[in-house]
Order: structure tokens, then C-alpha cells, then sequence
């Protein structure tokens, strides 16, 4: 590679760096492309949103063709660029949903229509995967907007025929999709349709929350749901993040403000902490990227039906994964429910054995296990139907009364 990523010294969001991370990370970043500046060899790219310069090493694609099928145009270059900067193969991406309003709420005003966004963020993608001589096929589907709701079979029916179209005479590439663990719909619907096609690679999806517990309750469900399903592989892209931080700048629409852009990058430290140490003792990866191979030991569907149409409780048969009649999951939530009677298996009320263990949506948060002292008779507590009637000092009902 030009240069060498020592020059510019890679902040961490650790115990100090965590509170100036988006800020150090920009300046990081400069001062790459100012090392770059001038070097033989670079490529420039020109960020559609802002008209920006910035700099970066075409790379040199060599092995097996790689077909990515990615939701929208960032999807890709968000979780898995990294990866293919740093091992180049021959790239062909594949968009599903190319139409599109979504643009950061402060760019709304100029980008205002299906047709200035989705312009917009095509250029934004050309951009972002010049330097990997990716070559680009969209299908022209409309994302999906707020509300959010599962998608429909019928839809991913389209999208899986219309897939298997592009990939006719490519039977000697390597598909790549979503793992899905995003609950976005249009990401659900791209997994299942490249499942259908027989993908068994898929990249980490994770949503890059302004908050990180979302995320955490997002792979939370993707846990429950695949169990050993998926093998997680980390790829280390520690030599190429700062690259990565660049194909990011061809994304203005979606990293706007430009400090937003640490999120993936703050992701991928995250994954880091997972790298095995290096069998030749050198220094462990600061960033990387997880990937997920299908073909572990466990079954995905956790005894609750999930599938739309489909009985997958206990001894149901399910179709076989990749089936082409399956039907969409339905992952966006899950509900537990008790049978009637009986207490929520999440929250059990402590009697007799199981003293201690006690109902959380008792009186006011109360204990009501057998330690919890008697009630009078016909006195209703605080949580009942009738609260306690309000009276003066002198104990006079206060309450209003109807004339006779």
C-alpha cells in the first residue's frame, strides 16, 4: 500500500479517547490524505454532497469474483469495505432498493423528491466503490418508510427472481448479503431472498445507532434467533480504516454531519476486542469487521412461530433454508406471552418455594411473596380500582357528591 498507516497514529475510543473519538478520528483522517497528497499511484474522489477532493490507492483485484447483494447504496461500504480494501477481489454489487427519500432531516429541504435523493446517493455510491473496481447493477426498488412493517412474500419474491436474473453466468462467484441483524425490513428481505439463492456469506448489518443500546438490543434478537446457526469470522481492517473513513465521505447523505462518521469506525474497535492474538506475535488488530459463514450446529427458530404462514412451533415441520417458497421472517419482534392464570414466566411470583422471587407489577413495585404483610379486609390497596378517598384533616370525605 502507498504510505504506511504508522504515519498517522490511529486514535482509540478507550478510556480517554472515547470522549474526543468522532473529533480525533477527522483529524486522523487529514492527516492521511495530506500524506497521500502528491504520492503517484492515488486515485481522486470527489464527495457528490459537499464537491470535496480526497485521495486514496486503487486497489488490484485477483481471485474468486465476489456478487455483493446489498439493501441500499451505503450498506455495503458501512460493513464490509474495509475488508475488500484490504484483500481486493473482483466486485460486482448488486443494490435492491436504488429509490429512495432518505437523506439526513437537514438536507431535506434541497433534496426533496424520490428522484434528487436517489440521484444523489447513486453518485455517492459510484464514488465510494471506484477505488474497487466494482462494477455496479441496480434493481430499482423503493425503500421502505416509517412506520416500518415486515415485508410482504410477494415482494421478495420479485426481489429473489429478479436476483437470479443478474446472476445468471455467474455461477463462479461467491455471493455476499446482509446477515439481517438490522431489523430494517428491507434488510430482512434482501437476507431471505439471497438465502433462497443458496448465499452462505453474509456481513454484520448492525445499525449504527446515535444510541448503542439500540444496537445491543438489535444483535440481542439476531442471537436469539440464529443461535449456532451462523459462524461469526473477523476480519482485521485495521491497515485500511482510514481508507474506509474516505469511501464514507462519498456518503454525505447518510454521515452528516462528517463527525458522525466515527460510528462505524467506534463499531468496529468494538469487534476488534474479538481478534485472536496473531500467530506470528504480532500486535493484535485495533479495528475489524465481523462476517458470518451458515452451516453451524444449532436451529434458528427458537420454538415460537417466526414465519409468516408458517407453524414453526415444536414439532412443526418447517421448508429447508434456501427453499424458494419460504416465506419472509417476521423478526421485528418478538412477544411472550403466558397462558391465561398464570404469571409472565419473565417476571414469577414468589409463593412458597419460590419465596423471594417476587412480581414486579405488584403494588407500586412492592414484594408480594409470603412475607408481605396481610391487607385488612375491605380496604382495596393503591393499585386497585378504587383509590383511596381523599379527606380533610378533620377525616371528612372530600369527595364530590351528586344532588339528591
Amino acid at each position: 500500500m502507498i504510505g504506511e498507516p504508522q504515519v498517522t497514529r490511529l486514535p482509540l475510543p478507550d478510556a480517554d479517547g472515547i470522549y474526543t473519538f468522532p473529533t480525533d478520528l477527522l483529524t486522523a483522517h487529514r492527516a492521511w490524505m495530506d500524506s497521500l497528497t502528491g504520492a503517484k499511484e492515488i486515485m481522486t474522489l470527489t464527495a457528490p454532497l459537499t464537491l470535496a477532493p480526497y485521495w486514496i490507492e486503487p486497489r488490484k483485484p485477483s481471485g474468486r469474483p465476489v456478487v455483493v447483494i446489498e439493501p441500499h447504496h451505503d450498506d455495503f461500504v458501512l460493513s464490509a469495505s474495509g475488508t475488500f480494501l484490504a484483500r481486493p477481489r473482483p466486485l460486482t454489487v448488486v443494490t435492491v432498493f436504488t429509490r429512495s427519500r432518505s437523506v439526513h432531516p437537514s438536507l431535506e429541504n434541497t433534496y426533496n423528491s424520490v428522484e434528487t435523493v436517489s440521484g444523489l446517493r447513486d453518485r455517492e455510491a459510484a464514488q465510494s466503490l471506484l477505488p474497487l473496481g466494482a462494477a455496479r447493477v441496480g434493481l430499482g426498488h423503493k425503500d421502505a418508510e416509517k412506520p416500518y412493517r415486515a415485508p410482504e412474500p410477494a415482494q421478495v419474491d420479485r426481489i429473489t427472481s429478479e436476483l437470479a436474473e443478474v446472476l445468471g453466468g455467474m455461477d463462479d462467484a461467491e455471493l455476499l448479503a446482509p446477515a439481517a441483524v438490522t431489523r430494517h425490513p428491507d434488510h430482512l428481505a434482501v437476507h431471505e431472498a439471497a438465502r433462497r439463492l443458496g448465499c452462505r456469506w453474509f456481513w454484520e448489518d448492525a445499525a449504527f445507532w446515535s444510541t448503542y443500546g439500540l444496537s445491543g438490543c438489535d444483535r440481542q434478537l439476531f442471537q436469539q434467533r440464529v443461535r449456532d446457526v451462523f459462524e461469526p469470522e473477523l476480519e482485521d481492517i485495521t491497515a485500511t480504516v482510514l481508507d474506509k473513513v474516505t469511501l464514507l465521505h462519498m456518503h454525505g447523505s447518510q454521515m452528516h454531519p462528517a463527525r458522525k462518521m466515527y460510528r462505524p469506525i467506534r463499531h468496529a474497535h468494538t469487534v476488534a476486542a474479538d481478534l485472536l492474538p496473531d500467530p506470528d506475535s504480532r500486535p493484535r488488530g485495533q479495528f475489524a469487521e465481523r462476517f458470518y459463514r451458515l452451516g453451524g450446529r444449532g436451529d434458528p427458530r427458537p420454538g415460537r412461530p417466526l414465519v409468516r404462514g408458517q407453524d414453526l412451533r415444536p414439532g412443526a415441520t418447517a421448508p429447508a433454508a434456501g427453499d424458494a417458497g419460504g416465506d419472509v421472517l417476521l423478526l421485528l419482534c418478538e412477544v411472550v406471552r403466558a397462558p391465561r392464570g398464570h404469571p409472565h414466566p419473565l417476571h414469577p411470583v414468589g409463593r412458597g418455594a419460590g419465596e423471594g422471587v417476587h412480581d414486579v407489577h405488584g403494588d407500586r413495585g412492592q414484594p408480594r411473596g409470603r412475607s408481605s404483610p396481610p391487607r385488612r379486609a375491605g380496604r382495596p390497596g393503591p393499585d386497585r380500582r378504587h383509590p383511596p378517598r381523599p379527606r380533610s384533616r378533620h377525616g371528612r370525605d372530600l369527595r364530590l357528591r351528586r344532588p339528591a
